[in-house]
C-alpha cells in the first residue's frame, strides 16, 4: 500500500482456491498510525509545601499504536527542553503517565520551568506536548520536616498479566524522607523476591517480569516502614492468563491418503490457554455447521468432540482444505491444512486366481527389460486408467 488512507483500515485475509478447495491465510489487522493532540489548556502553578508530595496529571491523548510517555522541563525563556531527571528517586511516573514528586524541595522550582508531559508515536513520526505546570515550593525552609509515608499510586489490587509477556507492578509512596520500598511474595516478608524468583527485576518502586510464567501468579506486597516502626503496605494479586497455545501434537497438519474403502482420515486441533480456548472448524472457508460436503450427507464425516474431525471411507471427492481456529479473549491460533486424496498407483494382474500388484516403478523396470518404447508404456497406462 502507498499513501494509505483511513479507508484502508480493516481486517485483511488472503483466500486461494481451486477445484480441490479453499485455503485461507491468517487474518491481518491494518490500522493507520496516528497521534491526537493534548487538550489545549492554560499553564498552571502548583503551590506545594516543602517536604510534601505532589501529583501532576497527564491525560494521554489517543494513539495508534500506544504512545510513549515521558516528562520534560520546558524553559519559557529560551524554549529549551530537557528531560526530567528520574535518577532523583523523588521523581516517579506511574504506568498511566502521571508524574509524582514524593517530597518537594526548593530545587523543584527549576527557575520557573514548566513540567510538561510529552507523548510520541514513533510509527506515525508524531510528538505532542501537554500544558505546563510550575512547581512553587512554599512553607518553612526546613525541608527536613518529617512526613509519614503514604501511598500515592499503585497497580490495581487485582492485576491480570499474559503468560509470555512482560509486566510491571508498581507502588509509589510519598513521604519525607523518601520511603524505602520493599517487596515480598505470598505475604512472607522474609522471602525477598530477588533471592527466590528468577526472571524478575526490582528497582525500588517497580517490580518487572521479563516473561510471565504461570508460577508467577500470586500475591505481591509492596511495603514501607517509617522511623516509628509502623508499616504501610499494598497487596497486588497477580492473575496470569494465557493466549491459546498448541498442545504437544495438537497443531493439525496435512494428510495424504489413498482413495479406497476403509481409509480413515482424522484431524486433531488441540490448544491450551487460560481461559480454555474455544475450537472452531471450517471446511473450504465455510463453518462446519454450514458446510454441505458429500461426506456429511453420506454420514462419513464425524465430529465426536470439539478437537477432532474424522472422514471415513475416504473418496477422491473428499479432497478439501480445512481450517481450525482456537480462541479466547486474549488471542487466537489459526491453522490451514488439507486432505489430499490420491488413486493407488498399483496395477493388478490375476493369473489362476492369484492376485499380483505392480507399482508404476515395477512396470517401468519390466517394460525396460522387454525393451518397449516409452510411448507404448504411456498408451498402456492410458488404457488401464480408462478401463
Amino acid at each position: 500500500m502507498k499513501r494509505t488512507k483511513r479507508r484502508d483500515e480493516g481486517v485483511y485475509q488472503c483466500e486461494a482456491w481451486n477445484i480441490e478447495g479453499v485455503s485461507l491465510s491468517d487474518k491481518i489487522t491494518v490500522k493507520k498510525a496516528k497521534l491526537e493532540e493534548f487538550i489545549d489548556t492554560k499553564d498552571v502553578t502548583l503551590k506545594v509545601k516543602r517536604g510534601h508530595s505532589v501529583k501532576i496529571s497527564c491525560l494521554v491523548p489517543h494513539s495508534t499504536p500506544k504512545a510513549n510517555v515521558s516528562w520534560v522541563l520546558w524553559s519559557l525563556i529560551d524554549a529549551s527542553v530537557t528531560q526530567v531527571n528520574f535518577d532523583d528517586k523523588r521523581f516517579s511516573q506511574d504506568l498511566k503517565g502521571n508524574l509524582y514528586i514524593t517530597n518537594v524541595k526548593d530545587e523543584d522550582y527549576q527557575n520557573g520551568k514548566l513540567y510538561v508531559c510529552m507523548a510520541s508515536n514513533d510509527v506515525a513520526g508524531q510528538t505532542t506536548f501537554s500544558n505546563g505546570t510550575v512547581i512553587k515550593p512554599t512553607g518553612k525552609k526546613d525541608s527536613n520536616t518529617f512526613i509519614r509515608p503514604h501511598l500515592m499510586w499503585a497497580s490495581p489490587k487485582e492485576t491480570i498479566g499474559i503468560m509470555g509477556d512482560p509486566l510491571k507492578l508498581k507502588c509509589i509512596f510519598g513521604g519525607n524522607p523518601s520511603p524505602c520500598i520493599q517487596w515480598s511474595f505470598s505475604n512472607n516478608y522474609n522471602n525477598l523476591l530477588v533471592k527466590n524468583k528468577t526472571g524478575i527485576s526490582i528497582n525500588g518502586q517497580e517490580l518487572g517480569f521479563y516473561r510471565l510464567q504461570l508460577t508467577d501468579r500470586g500475591k505481591y506486597t509492596c511495603y514501607v516502614e517509617d522511623r516509628t516502626g509502623d508499616s504501610i503496605e499494598h497487596v497486588i494479586n497477580l492473575i496470569v492468563k494465557a493466549k491459546p497455545f498448541w498442545l504437544e501434537g495438537g497443531q493439525p497438519s496435512d494428510i495424504h491418503v489413498e482413495s479406497r474403502v476403509g481409509t480413515v482420515a482424522t484431524f486433531s486441533c488441540k490448544a491450551g490457554g487460560f481461559p480454555t480456548p474455544e475450537i472452531s472448524w471450517y471446511i473450504n472457508s465455510v463453518s462446519l455447521k454450514e458446510s454441505n460436503i458429500s461426506a456429511m450427507s453420506e454420514n462419513r464425516f464425524q465430529n465426536p468432540n470439539d478437537c477432532t474431525v474424522t472422514i471415513t471411507d475416504v473418496r477422491l471427492t473428499d479432497a478439501m482444505v480445512l481450517q481450525c481456529n482456537a480462541s479466547n479473549m486474549y488471542g487466537y491460533l489459526f491453522s490451514d491444512f488439507y486432505l489430499n486424496v490420491f488413486v493407488s498407483n498399483r496395477f493388478m494382474s490375476v493369473v489362476n486366481s492369484s492376485v499380483t500388484y505392480y507399482t508404476v516403478s515395477n512396470l517401468l523396470q519390466y517394460f525396460k527389460y522387454l525393451q518397449l518404447k516409452p510411448r507404448y508404456f504411456v498408451s498402456l497406462l492410458q488404457k488401464i486408467r480408462k478401463d
